[in-house]
C-alpha cells in the first residue's frame, strides 16, 4: 500500500526551494553586474550584499523558523511590490514589471506556501 504524501511537508519544500532559487538569483545577479560594471571588490561586494545576501538571509530564517518566515518573505515581498514602482517611476514600465516579477513576487508565493504548510500542519492535515 501506499505512504500518504504530506502535502504541508511537500508546500515546506517547495517555499524552501523557491526562497533559495530567488536568492541565488539575486546573488549571482549582485556578482555579474559588480563585474559587468568593472567595480572594485568594494563595489562587488556592495552588490552582493543588497539585495543578495540579504534576501539569502531572509530565505535561511524562513528555512530555520518557518513561521517567521511567512510574516518575513509577505512584509519584503509586499514592500518591493509596493515600493519599487514608487521608487523608480522613471524607469520603464517594462523594468518595472520585470523587477516585480524577480524581486517581489517569489517572496511573496514562498510565503503563501509557507502558510500553507504550517497551516495544514497545525490542523494535522496529510493527505
Amino acid at each position: 500500500m501506499k505512504a500518504p504524501i504530506d502535502k504541508s511537508r511537500l508546500l515546506l519544500y517547495a517555499a524552501r526551494v523557491l526562497g533559495l532559487l530567488w536568492a541565488g538569483f539575486w546573488l549571482f545577479f549582485g556578482i555579474a553586474s559588480g563585474v559587468g560594471e568593472n567595480l572594485q571588490l568594494s563595489g562587488i561586494i556592495m552588490h552582493i550584499l543588497f539585495p543578495g545576501l540579504v534576501f539569502l538571509g531572509i530565505a535561511l530564517l524562513a528555512w530555520r523558523w518557518p513561521n517567521h518566515g511567512v510574516f518575513v518573505f509577505l512584509l519584503i515581498g509586499a514592500f518591493v511590490l509596493i515600493g519599487y514602482p514608487v521608487m523608480m517611476h522613471h524607469f520603464p514600465l517594462s523594468t518595472i514589471i520585470f523587477m516585480e516579477l524577480t524581486m517581489a513576487l517569489p517572496p511573496i508565493l514562498a510565503g503563501i506556501l509557507l502558510f500553507l504548510s504550517t497551516r495544514m500542519k497545525s490542523v494535522g492535515t496529510t493527505t
